[in-house]
């Protein structure tokens, strides 16, 4: 019979290092508008990976922040704009259709919201490794899609109930 380890996970990193971090990368993003962002979580990503150790060996970050930043200006674009219908849409739409551009317009954020959540899934496990070794995202687009219909209903049937298991 063969007795399996338990190893535990040890965190390297130090309290006043990663705050300098942080604080660096806020000044950054701040000075920028926000442009730096991406490469701000890139930065603080690659230090909490490569300060995680299990068993021996530290996990590491492969992503960079312009991969970041070209989801991000996506996201932008995508969700930017349906937001700007939602709050100023009753400018420049008809108001007898304007209630249903809104509810158009949830539906849509709430029917991307699964593909953003895939994306940025497969994106961060194929962009680390530990031992040399990269992991990867399988998860499947419709199953996920189906699986988190399932529980917005359940949670809806349950009036809330349900959330609190859907969500924990």
């Amino acid at each position: 019979m063969h007795i399996v380890e338990r190893q535990r996970v040890k965190f390297h990193g130090d309290n006043f290092q990663y705050l300098g971090l942080v604080l660096y990368n806020l000044l950054l993003t701040v000075l920028t508008l926000g442009i730096y962002y991406p490469w701000a979580k890139c930065a603080i990503r690659k230090y909490l990976w490569q300060e995680t150790e299990v068993a021996g060996s530290r996990f590491e970050w492969h992503g960079t922040g312009m991969e970041m930043f070209r989801g991000f200006i996506k996201g932008y674009l995508i969700l930017g704009s349906l937001i700007v219908i939602i709050n100023f849409g009753h400018f420049f739409i008809p108001l007898d259709v304007f209630p249903y551009v809104i509810l158009g317009a949830y539906v849509i954020i709430l029917a991307l919201m699964p593909l953003i959540i895939h994306g940025m899934m497969r994106y961060r496990l194929s962009r680390t490794s530990y031992r040399g070794i990269y992991f990867g995202y399988r998860g499947h687009l419709p199953g996920f899609y189906g699986l988190l219909l399932r529980d917005f209903l359940l949670t809806i049937i349950t009036f809330g109930i349900y959330g609190f298991f859907f969500f924990f």
